[in-house]
């Protein structure tokens, strides 16, 4: 009964009828795919890496440099008291940040002691005059009594020689006659001595005159006023500092540059070649170095043509930088308000100085030089040639190469990571940045 019962188990189901024919056909497509030859591979080649050039052209070169400075102005004056004395007078602008015209009379000094002095020191020249006259008429009538003292001296002489007379008669004579000689000298002396003591009157008076004139108090140039000290009917002492000013003509900047960015311009204009002589320095402005004085404000950028005025005496020890003033002229009356404000003392300013060109000067992009100033040189063959080079000067976002390329030379402008010394290279010419970087060269743009 039991191997009966193991016997129809046996026997195919439906279920096994289908399983085998599907397993015996995997096992054919295995066998199949296991003895067919493979496919024969090809040989790709050397791979090629895409990379953006530029192909180096001479071109002109704008050297520029950019420093910062607060603005001061050209000319500052102090009003100080030349002569001490009660304020009578103040003018009625005289106060803080008004501009006041040149030879305005802006502070008076009471002047009752000054011409006094004058009408003293008048009255004694006169007096002097009379006496001198008086003098004079003197003087003519003492030397004509001598002239007759000396006539009779001489008759008395003769008369005793002749014995007519005594001795002590003779002496007499002689004795009147020298006693008239004194008065005419004394004369002569007290009209000697006048022409001194005119001198020196004439001298007081003329400081007297001077005292008198500087109880006016008046402007030298048209000024801003930044700062007062004095009240009518105030009493003020010699030297007393009574307002200050600050002169509207002319700004200043005394700019901070670095030394290395002032090398292609000092280069380029020709000033390593010049002397440093006063004369020379006198001339400085006339280099052909232009300045532009530049103010931003939030969003809003103002600026002024300036003119290189000085150079600092020295280094600035802390930042190592060279000191520039650079001056602008008449930033107030041509002033718009809203639209261009003036030059005032305290604006921090930046200043850009700008030297004649360099020609056919080569330029790179900063982003193709390298670490140890190389350049990825695309050559003939399109293959990468990692070549060292010498820069001039770095400015902006280029590069002045003085050694090391030559024109027509195609470098690389993009990153190429790694970059494998005679790899080969697939370029595309980067027309964009080429243009941008003659635009930079050329003075375009901002500089850094």
């Amino acid at each position: 009964m039991r191997l009966r019962d193991w016997l129809r188990g046996l026997r195919p189901t439906r279920h096994w009828l289908v399983a085998l024919p599907i397993a015996v056909g995997i096992l054919v497509l295995i066998l199949v795919v296991s003895t067919r030859p493979g496919a024969p591979r090809q040989d790709q080649g050397e791979r090629r890496r895409s990379a953006r050039v530029i192909t180096v052209q001479p071109m002109d070169v704008i050297p520029r440099a950019l420093g910062y400075g607060e603005a001061v102005p050209g000319d500052t004056w102090d009003a100080v008291a030349q002569v001490r004395g009660r304020i009578i007078e103040v003018h009625p602008r005289l106060e803080v940040g008004e501009v006041i015209p040149a030879d305005t009379v802006i502070l008076r000094i009471d002047t009752t002691d000054y011409e006094l002095s004058v009408a003293q020191i008048e009255a004694q020249l006169r007096e002097l005059a009379v006496s001198e006259s008086n003098a004079q008429a003197s003087l003519a009538i003492e030397r004509r009594s001598l002239d007759l003292s000396e006539s009779n001296l001489e008759d008395k002489r003769r008369l005793l020689e002749q014995g007519t007379i005594s001795q002590t008669a003779f002496d007499e004579t002689e004795r009147a006659t020298l006693a008239q000689r004194l008065q005419v000298q004394q004369l002569e002396n007290t009209l000697a001595l006048i022409p001194p003591q005119r001198e020196r009157l004439g001298a007081q008076l003329a400081q007297a005159q001077t005292d008198l004139s500087r109880t006016a108090i008046t402007t030298p140039f048209t000024c801003r006023i930044t700062e007062t000290a004095v009240e009518v009917e105030q009493f003020v002492n010699v030297g007393q500092v009574l307002a200050r000013t600050d002169s509207i003509s002319t700004s200043e900047v005394p700019a901070q540059f670095f030394a290395a960015h002032l090398r292609p311009l000092v280069q380029a204009s020709g000033l390593e070649h010049i002397p440093l002589t006063p004369e020379h320095f006198a001339d400085l402005d006339q280099v052909m170095i232009s300045a532009i004085v530049r103010l931003r404000v939030g969003e809003f950028s103002f600026e002024w043509g300036a003119r290189v005025a000085r150079v600092s005496p020295q280094m600035d020890p802390q930042t190592r930088t060279i000191g520039i003033i650079v001056a602008v002229d008449d930033t107030y009356t041509s002033a718009v308000p809203g639209e261009q404000p003036p030059l005032m003392r305290g604006m921090y300013c930046e200043v850009e100085l700008c030297g004649p060109p360099i020609h056919d000067a080569l330029v790179i992009p900063r982003e193709a030089l390298h670490e140890g100033n190389t350049v990825y040189v695309v050559d003939a063959e399109s293959r990468l040639d990692i070549r060292p080079v010498q820069v001039a000067f770095h400015q902006s976002d280029f590069s002045v190469i003085e050694e090391g390329l030559a024109p027509g030379d195609v470098i690389v402008v993009s990153d190429l990571i790694p970059a494998i010394e005679r790899m080969l290279i697939d370029p595309t010419e980067d027309a964009v940045r080429a243009e941008s970087l003659a635009a930079e060269a050329g003075g375009q743009g901002s500089v850094r």
